[in-house]
């Protein structure tokens, strides 16, 4: 802010937290954040399920476990994470306005109109596109790794590790993929 001011550059102050910060910094940061939690539970649950023969009963029953296991928590993760994404978002906004406020003294109003002829509909579908892709692999990695596990308690630890190493490297392509397409 302060060099904004030396050299006279205060509206690309808004341009800065749209771009930077809602669309690059809370989604790509959530999703470590929210793999570590969620995924790995996910995950873990979904190996001790393959080890105490939990799948086997469902197929006895014939329920599909994709359907029974998978797809409720994939929407579930997807919407939350855009949820929680949201709010955060807003969180950071307002936390940049009064950042604003007490630094320039610059008014709410000013601050909205500056917001609104920086966001743009790209920016708005490429947040939510990338959230629910986030959403989506936090859940489909772990689950699906878990779901390949052999029968042994033994494994699981280090079929956390393996799991944990695969999502981040997910995350990153998928964030240096979204920079991509930003780009274009």
């Amino acid at each position: 802010v302060s060099l904004s001011l030396k050299y006279s550059l205060q509206s690309y102050l808004s341009n800065i937290i749209v771009k930077f910060i809602i669309v690059e910094f809370v989604p790509f940061f959530m999703a470590l954040f929210i793999s570590l939690r969620t995924g790995l539970r996910v995950g873990i649950k979904i190996a001790r399920m393959r080890v105490n023969n939990e799948f086997n009963s469902l197929k006895r029953y014939k329920i599909n476990s994709m359907n029974y296991q998978f797809s409720p928590r994939a929407i579930a993760s997807m919407i939350s994470f855009l949820s929680l994404a949201i709010l955060f978002s807003v969180i950071m906004v307002l936390s940049g306005y009064v950042f604003m406020f007490f630094s320039i003294n610059m008014k709410f109003d000013e601050f909205i109109a500056m917001l609104v002829k920086v966001v743009s509909i790209k920016d708005i579908l490429l947040f939510i596109i990338k959230c629910l892709f986030f959403g989506f692999i936090i859940i489909a990695i772990p689950s699906f790794s878990g779901s390949i596990i052999k029968k042994r308690y033994i494994e699981i630890p280090l079929f956390i590790s393996k799991t944990m190493m695969v999502l981040f490297i997910f995350i990153v392509i998928l964030e240096v993929l979204s920079l991509v397409i930003q780009s274009l």
